[in-house]
């Protein structure tokens, strides 16, 4: 998939300190950044995060909360944050982007995927 090669690209020339996955879901993409980068600290969120907290083992390096990407609170923070098919499902999905710039490190990276468009 286009993000695996994108978030190669990015770690080529970035150091990635923390990484938010913003509409987790089950936790697949977060649970699979995370076995893959042990040494970054990897947070997923989602409105509901049982699933992908009993679905997958723990990793030291990982975690899932609830959260709402309208009201993120962590400020200058993550090297990246992924939002992938997600966004198109916030209604204020603008307030939404603000939040995540405020969120992400300078010269942090933002990874949005949409499926309609």
């Amino acid at each position: 998939m286009h993000f695996w090669n994108t978030l190669g690209q990015i770690c080529q020339n970035t150091l990635l300190t923390a990484i938010l996955d913003v509409g987790c879901g089950g936790g697949t993409y977060t649970y699979e950044v995370a076995k893959r980068f042990p040494s970054v600290l990897t947070k997923g969120i989602d409105l509901d995060v049982d699933d992908a907290k009993n679905k997958w083992p723990i990793l030291p390096n990982l975690t899932f909360k609830i959260g709402d990407a309208t009201k993120l609170i962590e400020k200058n923070h993550y090297s990246l944050i992924f939002c992938i098919d997600v966004l198109d499902d916030i209604p204020n999905w603008h307030v939404a982007l603000r939040h995540f710039h405020e969120a992400l490190k300078e010269r942090g990276f933002l990874y949005i995927h949409s499926p309609k468009h």
